[in-house]
């Protein structure tokens, strides 16, 4: 069984309860999206949710991670103008805003690793 897999059969047994928290989590990140660039990273995890489901918050996590580092990362699943924007958006921050960008990202990355950890722990207590 693929790692994709074993992951939505996870999120399938913790139900809502994961869920809700995931939802608690991305609500906080969304209050800290006070710019543009930020609302445009939350829209990223968002079509990767939207396309993979739960999956799509570690496909999500990935993205950013690499991003953050400075190397290419797999957006496939997001759309065109996400892509286009993401794109767009650290090509024109300046340095300062730029390590910003980086953080914040590295801080979403880290959130949906959080979240992956809280499912996985709240599985393995209901089992």
């Amino acid at each position: 069984m693929s790692g994709n897999k074993v992951f939505e059969s996870l999120v399938d047994e913790l139900g809502k309860f994961g869920m809700d928290k995931a939802g608690d989590a991305l609500e906080a990140l969304a209050e800290k999206a006070d710019s543009p660039w930020k609302k445009t990273v939350l829209a990223l995890v968002e079509d990767a949710v939207e396309k993979y489901g739960p999956v799509g918050i570690e496909k999500a996590k990935d993205a950013l991670d690499r991003i953050a580092k400075g190397k290419n990362a797999d957006m496939s699943f997001a759309s065109l103008r996400v892509r286009s924007d993401v794109l767009a958006q650290l090509q024109n921050a300046e340095a300062d805003r730029k390590n910003e960008a980086k953080e914040f990202m590295a801080m979403v990355a880290k959130t949906l690793g959080q979240i992956i950890a809280a499912v996985i722990k709240g599985i393995i207590a209901a089992a």
